[in-house]
């Protein structure tokens, strides 16, 4: 029964919201890869673009780095953004009505080191990420 539910749910997930209920896997081993083997332990869609309209990026953290991968523009593959967690400062949410924005920091006074949107749909999974970096810090 609770199976059931399950992909009932991921199904009406899926259908409605047009958005993916697990990270890439071609993803995370491109990320793995870029990390030296090291394992993705932590991920979140974000699933707003800079102009606040529904899009696809992911933000996944591993042991020592963050990446935030978006789709290329002209190819299937991703572009991925990989920062060293060591290089993080400050983590900065900021909610809005309809979605929030996490600001990755590095040293003061310095450019955000990535800025991520995501709806209030994504807000658990970015809690999750954004508890596991401040206690980094």
């Amino acid at each position: 029964m609770i199976d059931r539910q399950r992909t009932t749910e991921h199904d009406i997930i899926s259908r409605y919201t047009d958005q993916p209920e697990r990270l890439v896997s071609d993803l995370r081993s491109q990320i793995e890869a870029a990390w030296g083997d090291r394992p993705v332990q932590l991920y979140a869609l974000a699933d707003l673009d800079a102009s606040m309209k529904l899009a696809e990026s992911w933000v996944a953290l591993g042991p020592q780095h963050v990446a935030v991968a978006r789709p290329h523009e002209d190819s299937g593959d991703w572009d991925v953004l990989s920062i060293e967690r060591s290089r993080i400062r400050a983590v900065r949410e900021t909610p809005g009505l309809s979605g929030s924005t996490l600001s990755l920091l590095g040293a003061p006074g310095d450019p955000a080191l990535a800025v991520v949107r995501f709806t209030n749909r994504q807000r658990r999974a970015f809690e999750n990420i954004k508890f596991v970096l401040e206690q980094q810090l």
